[in-house]
């Protein structure tokens, strides 16, 4: 049987990334722990390299992404990708995935391209992967709705993806507590890191403030307009069911852009740069 070690080594040999920097994120209650195979002051310079602008762009997604608190439905932050792996170069972007409320899912979409978008820090879909402009740029690329918190699809990189997710801040523990315990799917693959947040996470109980009746029609009206604009491209269509309109989540993970083969065209060839 594959060991967890055996797994990441794998994944991370097989796109050329290095593999001294092989961590879960262990969070505490607390703060993050940042388990690495090596001491980072043991790492060779080019891995010792990325862990510190990893870090550098964690401090900096904490300062920045304070500004999504004020919205009363976000309910959880996490960081991925190449920061998360804490394999992240100086051009990199940062990968945010965002947990909302049910029904929020397009207001905060709309709010985030907005804030964010005014203020120069966020990436959009046409910007190219190797412009110096990408650095520290927020790459919002996974909602999703606390009503459906398990991840779509079952498999090593999803896993991986998810074992590596730094939670940078959630307005209750239960929040990533209930993420923990609708992904338990996850222990096939890393049964060790899942045992460890279990302990700590999984007694937690897990529930969410909702709107009043009236603001939270309100809201809901405005949730079903601007989720309308937001999709007519793609469905070519104006008007759409509110079905459609109110999913639990939006996401491109699992597209060839973000999570082919474990995101392989966003950072496996950047990774391999020397």
């Amino acid at each position: 049987m594959i060991t967890e070690l055996q797994l990441l080594r794998e994944i991370k040999q097989q796109f050329g990334w290095p593999v001294d920097t092989l961590r879960y994120a262990i969070p505490s209650k607390s703060r993050y722990v940042y388990n690495t195979q090596k001491q980072l002051q043991t790492l060779d310079p080019l891995n010792a390299k990325r862990v510190k602008e990893s870090l550098r762009k964690l401090a900096f997604a904490q300062k920045w992404l304070r500004l999504l608190t004020v919205l009363p439905w976000i309910q959880g932050i996490l960081v991925t990708g190449s920061v998360a792996a804490l394999n992240a170069k100086e051009n990199d972007d940062i990968d945010i995935w965002l947990l909302v409320t049910e029904k929020r899912l397009w207001l905060t979409r709309s709010f985030d391209i907005l804030l964010y978008g005014l203020l120069g820090l966020r990436r959009f879909a046409g910007d190219s992967e190797a412009s110096p402009k990408m650095r520290n740029k927020f790459c919002f690329n996974y909602y999703m709705s606390v009503s459906a918190l398990a991840l779509p699809e079952k498999s090593p990189s999803f896993a991986m993806q998810f074992v590596d997710a730094i939670p940078l801040w959630f307005r209750e523990n239960g929040v990533y507590a209930e993420l923990v315990r609708q992904n338990k799917w996850v222990a096939t693959f890393f049964p060790s890191w899942y045992a460890h947040v279990k302990r700590w996470v999984y007694d937690i109980p897990f529930h969410i403030k909702r709107d009043g009746i009236v603001v939270g029609k309100i809201l809901n009206f405005f949730e079903y307009g601007i989720g309308c604009l937001m999709l007519s491209k793609a469905k070519k269509q104006l008007i759409l069911s509110k079905k459609e309109v109110y999913s639990a989540t939006f996401t491109t993970w699992g597209t060839p852009r973000i999570l082919s083969r474990y995101d392989y065209e966003t950072f496996a060839k950047g990774s391999q740069e020397k």
